[in-house]
């Protein structure tokens, strides 16, 4: 990734998020990513 034209590290998770976000051109729901972030809690 690539902030301000520098090389950024991401984390794996920070990598499963962006990939997720990617996903699906509709977009999602806040409720629809907290499920799929974080399960049936949706929450961190």
């Amino acid at each position: 990734m690539f902030a301000d034209g520098s090389s950024v590290p991401l984390t794996l998770r920070r990598a499963e998020i962006l990939a997720l976000l990617d996903s699906r051109t509709q977009g999602w729901s806040a409720e629809e990513l907290a499920y799929e972030l974080h399960g049936d809690a949706g929450t961190p």
